[in-house]
């Protein structure tokens, strides 16, 4: 109905993982195949511009989302849409911005130029210094600026 009645909108739309409920593992496995499926169609059918953050705020410790395993779900959802024949999606790679789950390193998130079109980040209390965003904020935006697409 809001597509319909603001012809001029562009989407923002989003795909939770949380580690300890399994999300990953089972979305690489291909339990979530269909519903993917069933969004995907539904992206064509918007004939809109989407931006899609899969797995957003992927590096906060609420999250619990292992690196690897966000890394292999997330290429898993990319490569579905694809597949399907989705080309009105834009892959964000949405940030907590803060600090990470386990102290891993942001790269270890990163699935790669190839999947990602968007660098996005929270900004909330926790990403607010002085006088700019705060250390995790800017390294996630330093970070996109090293890459290739971005």
């Amino acid at each position: 109905m809001l597509i319909d009645s603001f012809p001029n909108i562009v989407i923002q739309s989003a795909m939770w993982m949380v580690g300890k409920w399994d999300i990953t593992k089972k979305t690489k496995k291909g339990d979530y195949d269909k519903v993917i499926k069933q969004y995907a169609a539904w992206a064509k059918s918007t004939n809109r511009p989407i931006y899609l953050r899969i797995g957003y705020e992927f590096d906060g410790p609420h999250n619990q989302l292992e690196p690897k395993k966000y890394v292999k779900a997330y290429k898993h959802i990319v490569d579905l849409l694809r597949e399907e024949g989705v080309n009105n999606i834009a892959f964000v790679w949405h940030s907590y911005a803060s600090i990470p789950f386990k102290n891993y390193k942001l790269s270890s998130w990163y699935p790669g130029d190839d999947y990602v079109d968007w660098v996005g980040i929270s900004v909330f209390g926790h990403a607010y210094g002085d006088a700019d965003f705060g250390n995790y904020c800017n390294n996630v935006l330093e970070f996109a600026k090293q890459q290739k697409n971005l």
